[in-house]
């Protein structure tokens, strides 16, 4: 196979049938399919350091470290791969690849068919390197913007430990972390259709499901486009709580917060944070409406609210 046409496959600048020419060719043997997932790596450990499709939101003394884990984190996704392809008599099914995002971090990426996430912090996305049958399945564990390429004869599936999302071509937010056994899914263009405890939900552009105290799904409008802009860098507040404000900067920054002054909790705000300013700054921000002191424990990397 002609490396540059694999290379043009991958990201997805191929013509309709020079894509159809790559995975006829992959199907026709093992051999074809361990020299794709063998090349495949290697794109992904390349695309991993591009700029131009990875992209991070921190100062530059945090990007030098997350590039140094990148280059780790590659070598680990590499000699995976290259195991697997060297040891194992491949199936049919094409085995599934994972992305990590570290707390604090958000990540761009742009899958096979064109399909682009952007992954929220403390987020894993788990894809095969080669979309082929009749669906196209992702997996997902915390956060997802995700804008899928159409494809009316192989629908896109999101996976997560709370239900499952179908799409054909469309722009929607997921959000759904197992450790939180939470699951918020938003529709800004296009349909989807939810799929939980064998019940099907159809969602149209402006609508929003959660689920509710009862264990069921529930179907609301979105009042707040703003929430989505996490993938801008920005910490969207509207009417939250104290303690909900709290969770979200765990969340983003990566550090524990113990509130230990209970009238705090439930007291609302409404704002907006640039992620980059960093949370000492928010919490001084937030200091200028609500009463309230903090003191930050380096060493245990906890931040105290008093």
């Amino acid at each position: 196979m002609n490396k540059d046409i694999l290379y043009k496959y991958f990201s997805h600048q191929t013509t309709p049938q020079e894509s159809a020419y790559v995975r006829s060719w992959v199907d026709e043997s093992s051999e074809n399919l361990k020299e794709f997932m063998a090349e495949r790596a290697l794109f992904d450990a390349i695309t991993l350091l591009d700029n131009s499709t990875i992209h991070t939101k921190q100062n530059p003394a945090k990007r030098i470290l997350l590039s140094a884990s990148k280059v780790a984190a590659i070598a680990i996704i590499t000699l995976a791969i290259s195991f697997v392809v060297r040891h194992i008599w491949f199936p049919t099914e094409i085995p599934m690849q994972e992305i990590s995002v570290p707390i604090g971090q958000q990540l761009n990426i742009t899958l096979t068919d064109g399909t682009n996430i952007w992954l929220n912090s403390n987020t894993k996305l788990k894809y095969p390197a080669l979309f082929n049958g009749k669906e196209r399945n992702v997996e997902i564990d915390g956060e997802g913007y995700f804008r899928v390429a159409k494809n009316a004869d192989m629908p896109f599936k999101v996976k997560t430990t709370e239900g499952e999302i179908e799409v054909l071509g469309t722009t929607f937010n997921i959000e759904s972390y197992s450790s939180e056994k939470n699951f918020n899914a938003a529709l800004l263009e296009g349909s989807i259709k939810i799929t939980r405890d064998n019940k099907k939900y159809c969602l149209t552009p402006g609508q929003a499901a959660k689920i509710g105290q009862n264990g069921e799904l529930l179907i609301t409008h979105i009042d707040d486009y703003d929430a989505f802009r996490w993938t801008e860098g920005i910490i969207s507040l509207k009417n939250d709580s104290f303690d909900m404000i709290m969770k979200k900067f765990e969340k983003y920054y990566g550090i524990d917060i113990s509130i230990e002054r209970p009238d705090l909790k439930e007291i609302a705000y409404s704002g907006k944070f640039y992620l980059s300013d960093g949370i000492e700054y928010a919490l001084k921000v937030l200091q200028h409406d609500i009463n309230f002191k903090f003191n930050r424990d380096q060493e245990n990397h906890i931040i105290h609210i008093k």
